[in-house]
C-alpha cells in the first residue's frame, strides 16, 4: 500500500542578511518571536482541503540567528527554528518581532527591538515561507529612515524535505 502524507500546516523561517557596507560591521538578531493564528477550522471529507476561519493568535519562539552569530556584512543566515502554523487567507496579519544588534569591529554600537507587520501573504497548507529582509544603517536606527520589509520566498513543502514522510 503506498500512502502519500499531505502537510496540512504552513512551515515559516525568517532569514536576515546584513545590509552594512562597512565589512566591519555585523548584526545580531536575537529573540525573534512570529505572532500567528492560534486556531482554525478544516473539513477532512472535503475535496479540497481548506482552512476556514482562522481565530486567536499565539506567538512563535523563532529563536537566534545562527545560533546567535555575528552575521558579516553582505551575508546571511536563517532563525535557529521552523515553525508550523495553520494557514490563512492573504488578509491576515502577522507580527514578527526581534532584537537587533549592530557591531563595529567587535564593538557594539547600537541595539533595538524592532516589531514589524506582515500582510498580504496567503499561507496554503503544505508551503514553507521564508521571510527574509536586510539590515543596514538606513532601517536599524532608533529613528530609522526606512521600515524593515519582509520578502517571502515559498516553496513546496514535500517529503523531500521533511524527514521521509513518505510511506510504501
Amino acid at each position: 500500500v503506498s500512502f502519500q502524507f499531505a502537510h496540512l500546516l504552513s512551515k515559516v523561517k525568517f532569514t536576515f542578511e546584513n545590509g552594512f557596507t562597512n565589512k566591519n560591521s555585523t548584526i545580531v538578531i536575537k529573540n525573534v518571536e512570529f505572532t500567528a493564528p492560534k486556531t482554525g477550522e478544516i473539513d477532512l471529507t472535503a475535496d479540497a482541503l481548506a482552512w476556514e476561519a482562522p481565530t486567536g493568535s499565539v506567538t512563535l519562539d523563532m529563536g537566534h540567528l545562527a545560533l546567535g552569530a555575528h552575521v558579516e556584512a553582505g551575508k546571511s543566515a536563517a532563525t535557529d527554528n521552523e515553525r508550523l502554523t495553520i494557514p490563512a487567507p492573504a488578509s491576515q496579519e502577522y507580527t514578527v518581532e526581534f532584537d537587533v544588534e549592530h557591531h563595529m569591529g567587535g564593538v557594539l554600537v547600537s541595539e533595538d527591538h524592532k516589531t514589524v507587520k506582515i500582510s498580504g501573504v496567503e499561507f496554503l497548507p503544505g508551503r514553507a515561507y521564508n521571510f527574509q529582509a536586510t539590515i543596514n544603517q538606513d532601517n536599524v536606527d532608533e529613528q530609522p529612515l526606512y521600515e524593515i520589509v519582509f520578502k517571502v520566498a515559498v516553496d513546496k513543502w514535500d517529503e523531500e524535505t521533511t524527514n521521509g514522510y513518505h510511506f510504501d
